[in-house]
């Protein structure tokens, strides 16, 4: 994409890269509630998220990416969610 934007005569340079991770670490994880709980340890690492989903709006494991970006970002700002212990007799 750059080479090809270069030869029509468009040059940028980013100066700063974002980098981004994400860390999921969730026990007694269910989908759906007749499933077995099980745990999640997910790490995710990924430059400039949000510049690549704009680049690349084709791709759609990137656009998917952006999205759960997106959802995780917006549930981190909630204020109205509140942690629950499994073993609390929560389940």
């Amino acid at each position: 994409k750059e080479a090809r934007e270069q030869q029509e005569g468009i040059v940028y340079y980013r100066s700063d890269d974002t980098l981004e991770q994400i860390a999921v670490q969730l026990d007694g994880f269910q989908a759906n509630p007749g499933d077995a709980a099980r745990s999640i340890d997910l790490k995710l690492s990924w430059k400039n998220i949000s510049s690549d989903a704009l680049d690349y709006p084709e791709l759609a494991s990137i656009q998917a990416l952006a999205g759960a970006r997106q959802s995780i970002r917006a549930l981190l700002a909630r204020d109205d969610l509140l942690r629950v212990d499994v073993g609390a007799g929560n389940e």
